[in-house]
């Protein structure tokens, strides 16, 4: 359920369902004025806020409100990709809060306090989140080094997927990690740099507020949004076009692990294929048959994964995989696999349920509400969602087949990129245009 209403001339979308008397906000303020150049900061502006004095707080006084007052204040970086082009994205600095009905104006004071009276001048706090954001990252790049590897792969066709690494994949950590590094001389810049963000973020233009309540308690919802609006800045900033190089640069990035995260893929419709439910489908058949087979069973590796986008990025990408070139082969021969499938009647309509599982997942009244906004800023609507669900529920093996041709077309791009054992990786040099120390 969503209603677009305004508030204040700034556009809300409301969510009226059960929810327990919780009130669930996000403020989603348009980031598109933000220079290229500055984009890393967006990210680390997120991990700080909140996390440092303000004008009326410690930094301490400010954690132990938002602990008694609300079920916690989260500062983060989207991205929404409009279905269908990959070019077209719309990054956002999101503030997500949740209190109880009675303790909401409460809430909101204290997103103001955050958003309009943070101190930056604390170099010895600054220090310390960006310390624990750097091993935070550090142990997410050794633990889940997949979503590192298709963040990279994507940046090599996607625009979006480009501005979505930069914020938050390989070239983000080396940014903290450089920070780290030379502290002393970069804090007086680092500083001067988020203020200058704080000024361009925190603007009513572009904000988009979505409110997630039962309907008896929007009125009070929608006046203490107020409290929020009336300290940003009525200023204009021109919309920066970024413009990202995009090329296969089929990278080896380089740890002291001793396993890889494989990853390959491209984008499908711009090849000239387009969405559909049925690709869905073929996501389940080729994870729990094709892929668990050859790279889980016989590979040795802990599992393997594929993923076919709205915006047409598609990729595979295998987890914790003693293997490397051996799995470059697997991905690239999916498509006789295809070509030649087969299957009894009964296993083709376990495949279609599994794949309908993952739609139509029960969700908490907060999922409920990004959901909804989600579809709103990606402009997916609800006859897309029906067009899916009746395309994955009507795919035969003969669709699956037809789309062989597909996954050989975008195999034949040769566009990978692969986390892993610097061992291995230079043993298969070769295979790559350049080799990255992730750690250096």
């Amino acid at each position: 359920p969503q209603l677009v209403r305004e508030v204040s001339g700034i556009k809300v979308l409301a969510h009226h369902m059960f929810t327990n008397d919780i009130v669930y906000v996000n403020l989603l303020f348009d980031t598109t004025a933000v220079p290229q150049e500055l984009l890393q900061y967006i990210p680390l502006l997120s991990v700080i806020l909140g996390r440092v004095s303000t004008e009326n707080y410690s930094y301490g006084e400010i954690s132990k409100e938002i602990d008694m007052h609300t079920g916690g204040i989260k500062f983060s970086t989207q991205v929404y990709g409009e279905k269908d082009d990959d070019s077209k994205y719309h990054p956002v600095f999101s503030v997500r809060g949740r209190a109880l009905a009675g303790k909401m104006t409460r809430m909101f004071e204290i997103i103001s306090e955050i958003i309009a009276r943070t101190k930056l001048d604390d170099s010895g706090r600054i220090k310390e989140i960006i310390q624990e954001n750097r091993s935070r990252i550090e142990m997410m790049i050794s633990n889940e080094g997949h979503t590192i590897a298709c963040k990279r792969l994507f940046s090599y066709f996607s625009q979006e997927g480009s501005y979505q690494e930069a914020v938050s994949g390989l070239t983000y950590y080396k940014f903290i990690a450089d920070i780290e590094r030379n502290y002393e001389s970069r804090i007086a810049d680092v500083k001067e740099n988020l203020q200058k963000l704080m000024r361009l973020i925190f603007r009513k233009e572009g904000l988009i507020a979505g409110v997630t309540c039962e309907e008896d308690d929007y009125s009070g919802a929608a006046e203490s949004l107020n409290l929020v609006f009336k300290e940003l800045s009525d200023e204009k900033h021109p919309t920066v076009r970024y413009d990202f190089k995009v090329e296969s640069l089929n990278e080896g990035l380089m740890t002291q692990g001793k396993v890889q995260y494989v990853a390959q893929g491209y984008n499908f419709i711009r090849l000239g294929y387009p969405c559909s439910g049925k690709l869905q489908v073929l996501r389940t058949i080729s994870r729990y048959s094709y892929l668990w087979n050859r790279i889980r069973v016989q590979g040795g590796a802990y599992g393997a994964f594929s993923g076919f986008e709205r915006n047409g990025n598609m990729f595979m990408v295998s987890y914790r995989d003693p293997n490397l070139k051996e799995t470059l082969k697997v991905y690239d021969e999916m498509h006789s696999y295809m070509k030649d499938f087969r299957i009894e009647e009964r296993e083709m309509t376990k495949y279609i349920i599994g794949t309908i599982s993952k739609l139509d997942l029960p969700l908490t009244p907060f999922m409920k509400g990004e959901r909804a906004i989600e579809n709103y800023m990606r402009k997916i609507t609800q006859e897309d969602l029906q067009k899916e669900r009746e395309e994955i529920l009507g795919t035969r093996e003969q669709d699956i087949r037809e789309l062989s041709d597909m996954i050989f077309e975008l195999m034949k791009r040769q566009s990978y990129c692969v986390l892993g054992s610097e061992a291995k990786i230079k043993g298969n040099r070769e295979l790559f245009g350049s080799l990255i120390e992730v750690f250096s």
